[in-house]
């Protein structure tokens, strides 16, 4: 049995709560939540709240919703003891701290998973599992100008940089700021170690919202809607609909399990951090 600590928010641990229920050999053990709901629901009850160093000492594996509400400290000595780690939002540490951070889980051999929700999209895991090397692929993704909840960059670029084990050598972007606030669009482009190539494209529009991936490879050519659960190629029209793919969940749970590489662990997550900070210093209009 697995014991599940949960730190958080209210509202959203609630919800994490629901569907944990739902998996075998899980333990909840309890909270430590922040903020206040209108209404109480049976969780409230069910669920014991402790202070977050007991919470610690009670669990095998910790979900944080929010980092921060754990300090760094915590954040190591859990590492050291073997204390597993979901990261449900993404954490923002120094560079050295990240060092020092993946440097403990390496020696300790603790599973630290920071979300990745792009990599168990029916689509993306279609595309992953064809693709050869090298290859060209053009992202194409817009978006609603005046929706503040928009897609974080890094979202998208752990995305790109996992959905194949190629070491990332160049990133170029391109930014254009429409003067009277009509439009933003960004290009980012992505070279690796073999010559492969991802295209990134980030419209920001009062216009249609899209979300389309085109990849060519040496043996076939993709076109997939990551919105919708079907990819067209050249060898057919596949639809995703029946097919069974891992959550988040499930894959921190099968990597603690199996004692295996969570699907996205820290060294990458701070892979794709570098990249995003090299872009956003190195052009004149930021994403956000």
């Amino acid at each position: 049995m697995l014991n599940i600590g949960l730190i958080g928010k209210s509202d959203s641990l609630e919800l994490q709560i629901k569907e944990l229920n739902t998996y075998d050999g899980i333990a909840i053990q309890g909270k430590s939540s922040v903020g206040t709901k209108d209404l109480d629901s049976d969780y409230s009850y069910t669920i014991p709240e402790y202070n977050r160093v007991e919470l610690l000492e009670r669990s095998d594996a910790l979900i944080l919703d929010d980092h921060t509400l754990l300090p760094y400290e915590l954040i190591k000595d859990a590492i050291k003891r073997n204390k597993h780690i979901f990261f449900a939002d993404y954490p923002e540490y120094s560079n050295l701290q990240f060092e020092e951070l993946v440097k403990l889980i390496d020696e300790s051999g603790t599973i630290v998973q920071v979300k990745n929700p792009y990599m168990y999209n029916p689509a993306v895991n279609w595309i992953r599992k064809k693709l050869s090397t090298p290859f060209y692929m053009d992202i194409d993704l817009k978006l609603d100008f005046n929706n503040k909840n928009e897609i974080p960059l890094i979202e998208l670029i752990i995305m790109l940089l996992k959905v194949s084990t190629l070491e990332l050598k160049k990133v170029k972007p391109l930014y254009f700021k429409n003067e009277v606030k009509e439009y933003r669009y960004n290009n980012i482009r992505f070279e690796f170690d073999n010559s492969s190539v991802v295209n990134l494209k980030i419209l920001k529009w009062d216009k249609d919202r899209k979300f389309t991936i085109h990849t060519i490879t040496n043996n076939e050519i993709i076109n997939a809607n990551i919105l919708k659960p079907s990819v067209d190629s050249t060898t057919g029209y596949s639809s995703l609909k029946g097919l069974k793919f891992s959550n988040e969940f499930e894959s921190f749970f099968s990597a603690i399990k199996r004692q295996s590489f969570p699907k996205t662990g820290m060294r990458d997550y701070f892979e794709a951090k570098k990249a995003t900070d090299e872009i956003i210093n190195n052009v004149t209009f930021p994403t956000s």
